[in-house]
């Protein structure tokens, strides 16, 4: 069995300076990733970050309030996740204001 809850994005602490730096799209970014240069002369990215989620929570009668929304507010009212990134592409993919499907499983 799994549960879901649905998750917005509050926060990002940055660890690291901001720089700027290609994506991994091709387009140029502003992020907390520090570029170093290993003895072989291989470049590698490093981002480093914290990024904090807490549980959608609305009300009904609030505008813009989906259904889905107060469903998730009703099941999971009050929830924080904080991680710690180093993968630059992977804190690529949260930006404030995103909201995530969070799965629990059971690991067996």
């Amino acid at each position: 069995m799994s549960v879901v809850a649905k998750f917005r994005v509050n926060e990002i602490v940055n660890r690291a300076p901001i720089v700027e730096y290609e994506g991994r799209d091709g387009e140029t970014k502003h992020g907390a990733v520090q570029t170093f240069e290993q003895s072989g002369g291989e470049t590698i990215r490093q981002g480093n970050a914290s990024v904090k989620l807490g549980a959608v929570y609305v009300t009904e009668g609030v505008p813009g309030a989906s259904a889905e929304d107060i469903s998730f507010s009703l099941a999971t009212p009050s929830g924080q996740i904080e991680m710690s990134i180093t993968n630059p592409d992977a804190l690529e993919e949260f930006q404030p204001g995103d909201e995530f499907y969070v799965r629990f499983e059971k690991v067996e």
